[in-house]
Parts: structure tokens; C-alpha cells; sequence
């Protein structure tokens, strides 16, 4: 008797639903391989973005805090006008830099809050510098010129 042959075109449901699972087995391997190598796995982004906001929260904190104190020192060091004139030059370097960096046409104002502390700032140099001059000529009348 002639032995029937096998048909190799017809696979079993079993090997279908192995072949299945080993597909999507290694799908899921190369997602996690994927989101690994790009660093884009849902979960530890989640994490890290949690992470980051409250860090950003203390950081922001600490900066206001340190700022304050800076200028409890200043005032105390330097005196009240040459604070408000430090400051005003704070403000007018960091409008400098925003101008600089972000220039385009806007609707919030920048150019014209830069321009207002360039103002503010040169009236300031100006009536310090006065301060300073009236200062000068008046011990130089109250010491009696020797010769």
C-alpha cells in the first residue's frame, strides 16, 4: 500500500495560535526594546514628569527665597536708591535679553515694559549721580582749604 502523504500547506489552529503568540511576543519585545532606547516608556515618563514639576516647584521656591534675602543684604549694605537702582538694572538686563533672543512683533508688551525700566533705570543713574555730586561739594565746603 502507498503511504499517504502529509500535506505541508495545512498547519494546525495549535500552530497558528503559537505562531500568534510568538508574534506578538516579539512585538512586545521590540516596543520595550523601543521605548528603552528612546526613553519614551508611558510609565517612567509619567514618573519623571511628576518628578520634574515638583523639583521645578522647590526650585522656584528656593529662588524666590534667595532672592529676598539678597535683597534684605543689599538694602542694608548699600542703602535703599542704590537697591531700587540694582534691581532696576536687573530688570533691564533680562528685558535685554528677552529682546535679544525673542525678538518679534507681540501683543504682551515686552518692548515697551524694556523700554519703561531703560527709563526708569537712567532717571535712577541720574539722580544718584547728583546724589553723589551734592555729597561731594558739600564736605569739600565744609573742609577748610589749608595752604
Amino acid at each position: 500500500m502507498p503511504r499517504k502523504r502529509k500535506n505541508n500547506n495545512v498547519i494546525s489552529e495549535r500552530g497558528l495560535q503559537q505562531r500568534a503568540a510568538c508574534k506578538e511576543r516579539i512585538a512586545e519585545l521590540a516596543n520595550q526594546c523601543d521605548a528603552i532606547v528612546a526613553g519614551t516608556n508611558p510609565d517612567f515618563l509619567k514618573e519623571r514628569e511628576a518628578i520634574d514639576r515638583e523639583f521645578h516647584k522647590q526650585r522656584v521656591s528656593l529662588y524666590k527665597d534667595l532672592q529676598q534675602r539678597h535683597k534684605a543684604i543689599t538694602r542694608r549694605t548699600v542703602g535703599n536708591r542704590e537697591c531700587i537702582q540694582m534691581a532696576t538694572e536687573h530688570r533691564v538686563m533680562e528685558a535685554k535679553k528677552v529682546f535679544a533672543t525673542e525678538y518679534r512683533r507681540t501683543k504682551d508688551g515686552r518692548i515697551q515694559k524694556f523700554k519703561d525700566a531703560m527709563k526708569e533705570f537712567e532717571f535712577l543713574d541720574k539722580e544718584i549721580q547728583e546724589k553723589k555730586e551734592r555729597d561731594e561739594a558739600a564736605r569739600k565746603a565744609k573742609k577748610p582749604v589749608r595752604r
